[in-house]
């Protein structure tokens, strides 16, 4: 299994992502769309924020986030999330991912 971290910045709170060009190699490349909905990835990752229902989403690669940020916001809301903590991406076995934030490994 593997896991990301991703530190979170005021533009990520500001607008819901979080940039996943570190990480990208980590996602299937057919996951990888373009620019906007209508060139969205054959496939679709199935993801599971902690303490929320899975859901699906491609990854826009003009951006390098997540398409669907929703969540995203919902989650940074839920976890009083603050600039220097982290976003957690694990790769689960089923080929799913699990996201979360842990502010104990924010510390600045």
């Amino acid at each position: 299994m593997k896991i990301a971290k991703i530190r979170i910045t005021q533009g990520n709170l500001n607008n819901n992502h979080f940039y996943l060009t570190s990480c990208l190699s980590m996602f299937p490349a057919d996951s990888i769309g373009g620019g906007n909905e209508k060139a969205q990835a054959r496939k679709l990752l199935k993801i599971k924020p902690r303490g929320d229902e899975q859901l699906e989403t491609d990854i826009d690669g003009t951006k390098n986030i997540f398409r669907k940020r929703g969540w995203v916001g919902a989650m940074f809301r839920h976890s009083s999330a603050k600039i220097g903590d982290y976003v957690f991406i694990e790769e689960k076995n089923d080929g799913s991912y699990e996201i979360w934030v842990d502010a104990s490994k924010g510390v600045v």
